[in-house]
């Protein structure tokens, strides 16, 4: 085993964040065995869980490796990145690793904009303080119709009972309210944009109770 690669919050699997101490103990259990552990953040990095990683609610050092994608390009290009401790990124010479969204200029001066806007606008902060209101808004007035909702900063899981629900859920979100949001097994996940003002959360939250009230 050269390697654990895992998500610190599972994305496709429908939101769920591990329990606390969690991450912990896999970092522990690799430093034991001589493993590296490899987060993959390409969905909860660039701050969508609230801080700019979301290994940071967690863990005191980072691990070995950061995979990271999508929101480093700002919804402008697709571009990737692979962060490294000194130690294993010294094993690589210019020219050994090749990637298809790696950093062709154009790319790389994007996601260096996108860097310097998370930071000079404190988007993590944001994301923290807009996602604790509205988990704490859907979990206040639920009422019973989710049989779960979870999450971290601005990365939401409302689970349903079937992935029917879920699929007919995010189509009445859709076509009554214009909110885009995603299905993800039987969790509908929401990931408002870190730009968000409090009354765009505050309708995204009206929202859900009312497709909610009409599928009861």
């Amino acid at each position: 085993i050269a390697a654990v690669i895992i998500e610190p919050v599972q994305g496709e699997a429908g939101v769920f964040v591990p329990n606390k101490g969690y991450l912990k103990k896999v970092q522990a259990q690799c430093k034991h065995h001589n493993v590296l552990f490899i987060l993959d953040e390409i969905q909860s990095g660039m701050g969508r869980t609230g801080r700019d990683f979301a290994f940071q609610h967690e863990l005191e050092t980072p691990p070995d490796g950061l995979i990271l994608a999508k929101a480093l390009g700002g919804g402008i290009i697709p571009v990737s990145a692979f962060l490294g401790t000194k130690a294993l990124m010294d094993v690589y010479n210019p020219g050994s690793h090749g990637s298809t969204f790696g950093g062709n200029p154009l790319a790389s001066v994007v996601a260096n904009g996108v860097v310097d806007l998370m930071r000079d606008h404190d988007m993590a902060a944001k994301s923290a303080e807009h996602g604790e209101w509205l988990l704490a808004e859907l979990q206040k007035h639920d009422e019973g119709f989710f049989t779960d909702i979870r999450g971290k900063g601005l990365w939401i899981g409302l689970e349903l009972d079937t992935e029917e629900r879920a699929k007919k859920f995010c189509t009445h979100m859709v076509k009554e309210h214009h909110i885009l949001c995603k299905d993800a097994h039987a969790t509908v996940r929401l990931s408002p944009p870190f730009t968000s003002t409090r009354e765009e959360i505050g309708f995204i939250a009206d929202a859900v109770r009312d497709v909610a009230r009409q599928l009861r």
